[in-house]
């Protein structure tokens, strides 16, 4: 028995900060997905989701079948402090300190469609440094997994690994990784938000030194759909975080999304 995807997107952004807002379609067993454009502007911030238009279209047609090899695998909820114990536990197991020095990690839910609303954690993303100054990317997963290593690059100028510091994932208790979730909860929740799950936390000693940065994905708190053709809609944002120094949590309105 397949399921059926198709997807249509479209770029986001705005010149002051921005975040996306989305379509989930739900019916029978396609699902359909819509990107649609929102901004944030100091004039509305009471409102702030407002659709304007759509930029740009793209579809893609995607089989998914419940007999394809693909392992089903169980999270912990994102928002939880268990969700930054079971990375701190990942990267002691998984990171070899005594070839690789760890320099950033990103965190997240499982991206394949369908799974944008979904709680639970699936993988941490790392770029090591070995002892020659070589970046290395690596995808380490919550069922015990890990994928292969890949030589990591960046797009940008590129930086001497070797000069970069390394992270300390317990510098951050499970306690404050738990605690900035609820700040931006409570941030959205305030403008009549529903929470849905930590799409990513990242932490960057790259380019950000080690700057921490989440995304959320949420509702309105009475959930927007729209129905046709035995297909129903839900609309949902995503909403950029960033944490400063003193641990404060804010809307990353700088951040454009596309």
């Amino acid at each position: 028995m397949g399921i059926s995807i198709f997807f249509i997107g479209a770029l986001v952004g705005s010149k002051r900060g921005g975040f996306s807002s989305f379509l989930l379609c739900r019916g029978g067993t396609p699902l359909s997905f819509f990107y649609l454009c929102s901004s944030f502007t100091d004039k509305n911030k009471n409102k702030m989701m407002k659709k304007l238009s759509v930029l740009g279209v793209s579809a893609v047609a995607l089989l998914l079948s419940a007999c394809n090899a693909i392992s089903s695998i169980v999270g912990v909820p994102t928002d939880t402090k268990e969700t930054w114990e079971k990375v701190q536990g990942i990267i002691e197991e998984k990171v070899d300190a005594s070839k690789f020095k760890l320099v950033s990690l990103d965190l997240g839910r499982d991206s394949r469609p369908g799974k944008e609303l979904d709680n639970d954690l699936h993988s941490c993303a790392v770029v090591m440094v070995d002892k020659d100054g070589a970046a290395w990317h690596q995808v380490f997963f919550v069922d015990g997994s890990a994928s292969n290593l890949s030589a990591y690059t960046t797009y940008a100028e590129e930086p001497n690994f070797s000069e970069i510091s390394a992270l300390d994932v317990k510098g951050i208790s499970p306690e404050a990784y738990a605690k900035q979730i609820e700040d931006a909860k409570k941030i959205i929740e305030a403008e009549g938000l529903k929470f849905h799950c930590v799409d990513s936390y990242s932490i960057d000693n790259i380019t950000e030194k080690g700057r921490c940065r989440f995304v959320l994905h949420v509702t309105e708190k009475e959930a927007k759909t729209v129905s046709n053709a035995g297909r129903t809609s839900i609309e949902y944002y995503e909403i950029p975080f960033l944490v400063s120094e003193q641990g404060e949590v804010s809307i990353d309105e700088d951040r454009v999304l596309i």
